[in-house]
């Protein structure tokens, strides 16, 4: 074993924590998302179902930042760039945040839009979450030792 093994493994683990907790709340905005759509589809709402997959769309794309962040990382052998990564969350979960706005105002005076309304504040909820989490991992990795990053 060279001495170099050990710092990759330990990165490649780093970066397999970190992957899994950022793609839990992305997941979540997935997993509603084709919910939402497949409900959207039956009831005959074109409107609700393109926005729908704009958002999952979004949701793809911020898995692929967390991807290649992950990616980058085990094949540098170093920690992700989670102040890199953060910034290139930000233009998918804002686009999400704003379709979900879109989408709830145009839901305001459908039947069932109590329940969509809750779903749709959960894929809300989850992008911003994703959005808290990569800030303070970002923050976290920044701050130096024995000081406040704040």
């Amino acid at each position: 074993m060279t001495p170099a093994e050990p710092a990759t493994s330990h990165a490649s683990a780093a970066a397999s924590l970190l992957r899994h907790d950022l793609i839990t709340p992305i997941n979540h905005i997935l997993g509603f998302c084709e919910l939402l759509i497949d409900d959207a589809e039956e009831k005959g709402r074109i409107y609700r179902g393109q926005s729908l997959r704009s958002i999952r769309a979004y949701g793809k794309q911020a898995l692929g930042a967390v991807d290649r962040a992950v990616a980058h990382a085990v094949d540098s052998g170093r920690p992700a760039d989670l102040s890199t990564l953060a910034r290139a969350l930000h233009a998918p979960t804002a686009a999400i945040s704003e379709a979900c706005d879109a989408l709830e105002e145009t839901s305001r005076a459908v039947p069932d839009r109590v329940v969509f309304l809750d779903d749709l504040a959960k894929i809300r909820q989850a992008a911003a979450r994703l959005v808290i989490m990569a800030g303070q991992m970002s923050a976290t990795s920044t701050a130096t030792p024995g000081r406040s990053s704040a």
